[in-house]
């Protein structure tokens, strides 16, 4: 709407002016309305790539916070094996002893 109104005052212009007047208006105005829509298209992709960096950030946000979250998952995971292995190895111990004493109490029998 804002274009139709502006052809319709450039209209009336050229119609009152001469016609060298209204040929210099006509190259001005057109630099004009040409600087216009470079600006609207320079802020759209302004607009643009500020969607798409936020977008990165993100990103980049939860990747990181997801990367960390996993380190953290698998420095547990290493403390539980490491756990599990002493466990183990107790264990292990334990029932030697067990086999050491049983097979001295079967010869002393």
């Amino acid at each position: 709407m804002k274009i139709e109104n502006t052809k319709d005052v450039r209209e009336e212009g050229i119609n009152e002016k001469s016609s060298e007047e209204s040929v210099c208006n006509q190259q001005g105005e057109g630099k004009e309305d040409e600087l216009d829509w470079q600006q609207k298209l320079m802020n759209g992709m302004e607009d643009r790539e500020k969607i798409f960096l936020t977008e990165y950030a993100t990103i980049l946000k939860n990747y990181k916070d997801v990367k960390r979250k996993l380190n953290d998952m698998e420095k547990k995971d290493l403390e539980s094996q490491s756990d599990m292995a002493v466990r183990v190895r107790e264990i292990r111990d334990t029932i030697a002893k067990e086999r050491r004493r049983n097979s001295t109490i079967k010869a002393k029998s």
